[in-house]
């Protein structure tokens, strides 16, 4: 029986993990439906339609599912927060996104996200785009930037919106903009004080992009 013993432990520690994890879960799901309710968010605990959304993004496809949602609609504009659930490197991530819709809006397609000295130097030796800065070689040694135009990538990323963006350097933030649609994410899960704040980025770089767009003429 003494040679059990430890399959048992194994089995009671690993039962163990399973329940405290599903306590996290729901306390979590509790605590953002009312930072939701008290920022005058819907909540949902799922939502099919943010994850459709998602999945027509051209970097964040692989989105598997999408838990603890808040969404608000204010005439042209919808914000959406979601703890979005990824595939990357054959592992399931994690990491609350928002979005935002703005159908006054019209993005160029770009992706940015932090830059890996080591995978991505590789990556530039097989032709990998990434969007540089000679102006600017802190933003440019921060993050990858990549467009399917980069010349109206270039005239997005002006001056202003590349100081607001540094805010992410040394992040694992990922931000992708097409056409009426921003995404934004800081590579993590947020606590739900943070909710508020991501949803503010997001709407200040939203509205830095949407006039840069306009003073450059880039929609037309």
């Amino acid at each position: 029986m003494l040679y059990i013993l430890p399959y048992l432990m194994l089995l009671v520690f690993v039962v163990w993990i399973l329940v405290q994890r599903r306590e996290y879960r729901r306390e979590r799901t509790k605590s953002l439906k009312a930072t939701a309710e008290k920022l005058g968010f819907a909540f949902k605990e799922s939502d099919a339609d943010f994850l459709r959304i998602v999945k027509k993004s051209n970097y964040l496809c692989r989105a598997v599912s999408a838990s603890n949602c808040f969404s608000k609609k204010d005439e042209d504009v919808e914000i959406k927060i979601a703890d979005l659930h990824y595939s990357k490197d054959g592992s399931v991530r994690a990491a609350t996104t928002c979005l935002i819709i703005d159908y006054r809006m019209n993005l160029p397609s770009f992706y940015l996200r932090y830059e890996d000295s080591l995978s991505d130097g590789i990556g530039r030796f097989f032709d990998m785009q990434d969007i540089n800065f000679e102006e600017d070689l802190p933003f440019s040694k921060a993050f990858v930037l990549q467009s399917k135009d980069e010349v109206l990538a270039r005239y997005l990323f002006n001056n202003e919106v590349r100081n607001f963006v540094m805010r992410y350097a040394g992040s694992a933030a990922q931000i992708e903009g097409v056409g009426s649609t921003l995404f934004l994410h800081k590579g993590r899960l947020e606590w739900a004080p943070d909710f508020e704040t991501l949803a503010r980025e997001a709407l200040e770089l939203c509205q830095l992009l949407k006039k840069t767009v306009e003073k450059e003429s880039l929609d037309n």
